[in-house]
């Protein structure tokens, strides 16, 4: 269970990295409100 509990940490922590060079790259871009805006235009297309 410790070793899970590294995983899901390790995990937590790429998203964050990934959201923090996205937003860097991307400039005030949030990754979550990005997938939100993609989920909704999805779903009303």
């Amino acid at each position: 269970s410790a070793k899970r509990l590294q995983n899901i940490h390790s995990f937590v922590y790429a998203i964050f990295i990934a959201n923090f060079k996205v937003r860097s790259l991307f400039g005030t871009i949030d990754v979550c409100e990005q997938i939100k805006i993609w989920m909704v235009s999805g779903v009303s297309r």
